[in-house]
């Protein structure tokens, strides 16, 4: 199950509209939404499970993947995809350069 949290902020300004959005991927249901909208300083989260659609759901809104039922009107989102900064982090101190 994919769980949204959000802070409205108070503007009354709509950015983002998502009206029956439905999300699957090889048959399986990841992410159903009625409707949300987002307005100008609304905080958003995203919490789920691995395989519940965060993604997905990030790449529906910045217009990356197209295979969804559902209507969205607004602006596009831009986000940075995850980034893995394991091996930065592993080195030793004798690996810095010290």
């Amino acid at each position: 199950m994919l769980k949204r949290y959000l802070i409205k902020g108070g503007r009354d300004m709509s950015i983002l509209t998502l009206k029956n959005i439905r999300c699957e991927m090889d048959g399986k249901l990841l992410f159903e939404a009625d409707g949300l909208t987002i307005e100008e300083g609304d905080v958003i989260g995203l919490i789920g499970k691995n395989g519940a659609g965060k993604t997905c759901l990030l790449k529906i809104l910045a217009g990356e993947l197209s295979d969804y039922a559902g209507y969205i009107s607004g602006n596009r989102l831009t986000y940075f995809s995850e980034l893995c900064i394991t091996e930065d982090m592993t080195q030793s101190g004798g690996d810095c350069g010290n």
